[in-house]
């Protein structure tokens, strides 16, 4: 029997035009449309799983989320901006970074600022959970030494999903009230908040530092 291929779920990163909210909020709007009396603005977003010409076939946003400027707004969708993800800091970077070049250019775009939501976290572990099966194979060469520890990123407060992860809410086997010591704010209180994606790359790079100073460092995706 032949062994399914592990395909990673696409996040598609997308360009439309938007109908501007109104001409005081917009003046200097991107893109004639007709004889170029009346112009759109442009909106950089991202769905799961479809390209979203096929999701929004010939500007037809009913199928967009409640809330969703398209679904009043939309106009089309400009394909030649599309691309494909495999990986949350992937799309996120991708939206800012084409959000970014869009208003380089000179064009109105509707994106907000992100806002500062999410934060980063380290929570001190056991030291009996470097010699867990999965953990001790992982990393063989850990320096008994050194602390054991798991780096998050959370939309919650440290303090909030370090509570849920003791309580056993979307924790495991390494994270929970039996194998926490507790958060370990000098290493992260001076990053917080965060954007969403500032809070996935500083996940990353904390996790880096700690395993260079020789930690078992579990998380950190």
């Amino acid at each position: 029997m032949k062994k399914k291929r592990n395909r990673k779920i696409r996040w598609y990163v997308f360009v439309a035009e938007v109908k501007p909210k109104s001409r005081k909020v917009n003046p200097i709007a991107s893109l004639p449309v007709g004889d170029g009396s009346n112009r759109h603005s442009l909106h950089v977003g991202y769905i799961r799983g479809e390209r979203p010409e096929k999701r929004f076939p010939e500007g037809d946003f009913s199928s967009a989320r409640k809330g969703s400027i398209l679904k009043k707004r939309g106009v089309r969708i400009l394909p030649e901006f599309t691309s494909y993800h495999t990986s949350k800091i992937g799309y996120l970077g991708q939206q800012l970074r084409v959000v970014e070049r869009l208003k380089a250019d000179g064009l109105s775009v509707v994106n907000r600022e992100p806002a500062k939501t999410h934060s980063v976290y380290v929570i001190e572990l056991k030291p009996e959970v470097a010699d867990f099966s999965g953990v001790k194979k992982r990393k063989p060469d850990r320096n008994q030494k050194k602390r054991c520890v798991y780096v998050g990123q959370t939309k919650k407060t440290p303090e909030e999903r370090y509570l849920e992860h003791i309580s056993g809410v979307r924790s495991g086997r390494h994270v929970n009230k039996e194998t926490a010591i507790g958060l370990m704010p000098e290493e992260f209180g001076h990053l917080n908040p965060l954007t969403e994606l500032d809070s996935l790359r500083a996940e990353r790079k904390l996790a880096h530092k700690l395993r260079k100073e020789g930690c078992t460092v579990l998380g950190g995706h």
